[in-house]
C-alpha cells in the first residue's frame, strides 16, 4: 500500500487539498437551512443539550456559505462567525466573540480566510488587549497591553498546534500504524479519505470525523489511525490554549 499526505495550512486544514465546492442556491421561499449542534468544554459533539457548555446553530445561505452563531448554556451569545465555505471553514466577513458576562472579546474580518482591517482582543473588564492591522493576511501592526491598558511585549495572536515529532512525526505516525483492510484490498477498492479532528486546548485529538468517503472500511481506517494521534503541544489564541479544527487526506493505493 501507498499512503499519500499532504502538508498542512497555516489555517488548520489543508492548504493542498484540492478540494472544490460549488454553491447550490436554497429555492425561492424556502426557510434556511439551519444545524444545531452541542458541545462539551472541550469542543466535543454531544448527542443532546444535556451537559454542554454552548451549542452551535449553523444557518445556510446556500450548500456552503453560511453563519455561525454559537451560545452559553445560560443562553447568551458566546460568537457569531460568517463562512464563504463552512465545510472547508473559510471565513469571509466581520466575526465577534463575547465573553460570558455579555463583554466583547474579539472582533475581526476576513476575506476568503485572510484578515483584512482591524482585529482587536479584550479583556472581561472592557479593557483592550490587543490590536492589529492586517492587509491580504499580512500584519502590517501589532501592540498589546496589560490588564492596567499599559503597553507590554507583543507576543502572536494564534499559535497553532503542533503534532508530536512535527508535520514529520505526523506524516510517520500515520504511515506505520495504518493498515489497508484486506476486503478492500481484495476488491481493490482505493481512494482518498479526508478525516476532520479537533486538537482541544490540552492537545489530545478528538471529535474525528469523516468528511469525504471512499468506502466504510477505508473511512474507518483513517479514522481509527487519526483518533489515535498522540497529544498535541495545544495552540493557543491570545495566550490561552483553545481547540483547533485540523482535517487530514489519507490516500489509500494499490502497488501496481
Amino acid at each position: 500500500m501507498k499512503f499519500s499526505f499532504l502538508r498542512l495550512g497555516a489555517a488548520g486544514w489543508l492548504a493542498a487539498w484540492p478540494a472544490m465546492a460549488v454553491a447550490q442556491q436554497p429555492v425561492a421561499g424556502s426557510k434556511p437551512r439551519v444545524e444545531v449542534t452541542y458541545y462539551d468544554g472541550k469542543s466535543n459533539k454531544l448527542p443532546s443539550a444535556m451537559g454542554a457548555s454552548y451549542r452551535s446553530e449553523v444557518q445556510f445561505e446556500d450548500s456552503v456559505k453560511a453563519i455561525e452563531r454559537t451560545f452559553y448554556a445560560t443562553g447568551g451569545p458566546r460568537s457569531v462567525v460568517h463562512y464563504a465555505n463552512y465545510r472547508l471553514r473559510i471565513q469571509h466577513g466581520t466575526s465577534e466573540s463575547w465573553y460570558e458576562n455579555g463583554q466583547l472579546k474579539w472582533h475581526d474580518n476576513r476575506a476568503q480566510g485572510k484578515l483584512e482591517g482591524e482585529l482587536r482582543y479584550y479583556y472581561p473588564t472592557g479593557k483592550l488587549k490587543r490590536r492589529e492591522l492586517y492587509s491580504a493576511g499580512a500584519r502590517t501592526e501589532g501592540a498589546c497591553f496589560g490588564p492596567d491598558g499599559k503597553p507590554v511585549a507583543f507576543f502572536e495572536y494564534l499559535v497553532m498546534p503542533v503534532p508530536a515529532g512535527g508535520l514529520t512525526g505526523l506524516r510517520n505516525y500515520i504511515s506505520a500504524n495504518i493498515n489497508y483492510p484486506e476486503e478492500a484490498r481484495n476488491a481493490e477498492v482505493q481512494g482518498k479519505v479526508l478525516v476532520s479532528f479537533v486538537v482541544d486546548s490540552t492537545g489530545m485529538v478528538g471529535n474525528v470525523l469523516v468528511k469525504q468517503s471512499v468506502h466504510p472500511l477505508l473511512d474507518a481506517e483513517a479514522a481509527r489511525v487519526v483518533q489515535r494521534l498522540p497529544r498535541w503541544t495545544p495552540g493557543k489564541r491570545d495566550g490561552v490554549p483553545v481547540p483547533v479544527h485540523y482535517a487530514v487526506p489519507v490516500v489509500f493505493r494499490l502497488e501496481e
